[in-house]
């Protein structure tokens, strides 16, 4: 065993993924890489990484997510270094062997350069790599492009209006995604936000500012059809005799960022939330 970043014996373990991964070591921030992955390289035997970096596809897709780490990790202050906990280090060195979407493996990345600093340190934590798991490439363009830029996902949605029986939702919501960044699925921004409630991130508030009334009354317009076909429907019913006081009118209602979602948000990008 050599002495390679003067931090004293490296493992056997912990020089074999070093080898197949740096094979220049006087790469510069490489030795800020073994110091913070320290611990994590002695303990890679744990999730096969030797062997799986044989398969040469996975190879490719570790050496080039760990290129981009080394590189963040040159701008990191030799005094603002920490140790990376094995419980979320060792998950995403896993990940990073066959994820190949950019977006979804800079998260990763983010969140091991988080982990690796004294200050992003607090922020990291495990549950955070079974969130990007969860992630579809579209979901996190918009973690990146609409939350961390600290914009507010509003959405519009008809209630039917019934003095006698309370208020009830009409159909799905109609939000203001495809306004804020592109999307593969446009049709699926909805189904997004479900997931990314599910994941513990965001929140659905009926909470808006009157300030928005202007963008709440253009989401309106996607829903017109669906609402003359509701109304429609109630007209027959009335002419009938029936439900007299029913009408269609809209809702609205915004997501946003919760607590935990900004500690995901400040672990997964470069930069604390704006």
């Amino acid at each position: 065993m050599k002495d390679i970043f003067g931090l004293g014996k490296l493992s056997a373990n912990s020089l074999e993924v070093i080898n197949l991964v740096y094979p220049d070591v006087a790469q510069p921030g490489l030795k800020k890489v073994g110091q913070s992955l320290e611990t994590v390289l002695e303990l890679c035997n744990t999730i096969l990484l030797p062997l799986k970096l044989v398969n040469s596809n996975a190879n490719v897709f570790f050496n080039h997510h760990m290129e981009k780490y080394r590189k963040k990790m040159e701008d990191i202050p030799e005094e603002e270094l920490t140790v990376v906990h094995p419980s979320i280090g060792l998950k995403i060195l896993d990940e990073l062997l066959t994820v190949t979407n950019e977006d979804i493996s800079d998260l990763f990345i983010n969140l091991l350069t988080s982990a690796s600093t004294k200050s992003g340190a607090r922020y990291a934590h495990p549950s955070f790599v079974e969130v990007i798991k969860n992630l579809s490439e579209d979901e996190a363009k918009i973690i990146i492009d609409v939350f961390y830029q600290g914009e507010i996902v509003k959405y519009v949605y008809l209630i039917k209006q019934d003095p006698q029986y309370g208020d009830v939702p009409l159909n799905d919501k109609i939000n203001n995604i495809s306004k804020l960044t592109s999307l593969i699925f446009e049709e699926n921004s909805q189904f997004y936000m479900e997931n990314l409630m599910k994941l513990g991130i965001i929140e659905d508030t009926s909470v808006y500012l009157l300030d928005d009334i202007d963008e709440f009354i253009s989401l309106e317009a996607l829903l017109e059809d669906k609402k003359e076909i509701y109304e429609n429907l109630i007209k027959e019913a009335q002419d009938k005799g029936e439900h007299k006081n029913l009408y269609i009118d809209h809702g609205y209602g915004r997501y946003i960022l919760n607590s935990y979602g900004e500690s995901f948000i400040n672990s997964v990008t470069s930069k604390s939330i704006r």
